[in-house]
């Protein structure tokens, strides 16, 4: 059963955990987002990761199965109705089970309800 809920403070030393292996390392080419063969820096770090967390113009959304942090997806708001997408991911071992396709649905919803948001963009590479 997979369980969302909005991160916290405390989230951020596994959810750094989880970006990093999601876009970074050997584990990263196992699934789709890997960065690893186009970048070798840390993706993200406890700082930034923080930051947004503690932001009122973004959420940073969490799915764990069995207790454990399988996904996230940040949303911010950037105004005049649009909301951006970002640091979407999966870990990488449970990749093409539909994961990310609920934790993007559950991005859009809170787009709208938190922000007001009709447009949803991502960028990606």
């Amino acid at each position: 059963m997979i369980r969302f809920r909005l991160a916290k403070a405390g989230d951020v030393p596994s959810l750094r955990a989880l970006v990093e292996k999601a876009y970074r390392g050997e584990s990263s080419k196992r699934g789709w987002t890997s960065e690893a063969d186009l970048l070798d820096d840390e993706r993200t770090s406890d700082a930034e990761l923080a930051e947004t967390i503690a932001s009122d113009a973004s959420r940073v959304l969490l799915a764990e199965i069995e207790g454990k942090l399988a996904g996230t997806v940040t949303v911010t708001d950037v105004g005049a109705g649009r909301a951006y997408l970002g640091m979407l991911c999966v870990d990488p071992d449970l990749q093409a089970g539909g994961l990310g396709r609920a934790l993007i649905a559950d991005a859009e919803d809170m787009a709208a309800e938190d922000f007001g948001s009709k447009i949803l963009e991502m960028t990606v590479i």
